[in-house]
């Protein structure tokens, strides 16, 4: 299973409708692919900089991938 706090959680729950699915999986990819889509729509300004969303996106992905790596 996946390691995620209880804030992680609340926010895969407010932006995908498929969240705990995502929240049960074994496959870190599962959440992260579609974060990354979301980082992607959201996160940018015209000039493709990190907008106030994607700083705070970002930092859950971050969070998420190095909480899960495999050492």
């Amino acid at each position: 299973m996946i390691k995620l706090t209880d804030e992680q959680k609340v926010f895969l729950r407010e932006k995908f409708e498929n969240a705990e699915e995502m929240i049960s999986s074994d496959d870190i990819n599962d959440i992260l692919d579609p974060l990354d889509d979301l980082i992607l729509e959201e996160g940018y300004d015209d000039d493709w900089e990190f907008n106030d969303t994607g700083r705070k996106y970002q930092k859950i992905y971050d969070d998420i991938y190095w909480d899960n790596r495999r050492n």
